[in-house]
């Protein structure tokens, strides 16, 4: 049984694409879900891996391990995004610059690196 936080992309991923091989549990937050897989009641879970990151580094998070493939595209999009007002042309050119900017110059990593000890910018 794979466990997945409801209304998300996960959840989306897990029911579009192994919904016929896996019995799926939905849970209304992270933390539910984190309780049943240390408990055993459920096999698995999928998850952002900025979600499972303090999970796993906490002392009930030792008893499960990030595993599989970063996966990417489909109803996982491009990407993590910023909402901002479509009739704000200026901001929205700042933030598509400094990120561009930042994701060329590697301040991007770093940052990836230093908060979450992985690089989640590189394809």
């Amino acid at each position: 049984m794979i466990g997945v936080q409801g209304s998300t992309n996960a959840e989306s991923f897990v029911r579009d694409y192994l919904g016929d091989s896996v019995q799926v549990r939905t849970y209304d937050k992270q933390d539910n879900l984190n309780l049943d897989l240390v408990s055993g009641r459920i096999d698995g879970g999928l998850a952002d891996y900025s979600v499972w990151k303090v999970f796993l580094e906490s002392k009930e998070g030792a008893a499960a391990v990030l595993y599989g493939p970063r996966i990417s595209g489909g109803v996982f999009g491009p990407g993590v995004g910023i909402g901002l007002q479509k009739r704000d042309k200026e901001l929205i050119e700042k933030f598509n610059d400094a990120i561009e900017a930042t994701a060329e110059d590697g301040t991007l990593r770093e940052i990836s690196l230093k908060w979450f000890e992985a690089d989640l910018v590189s394809p």
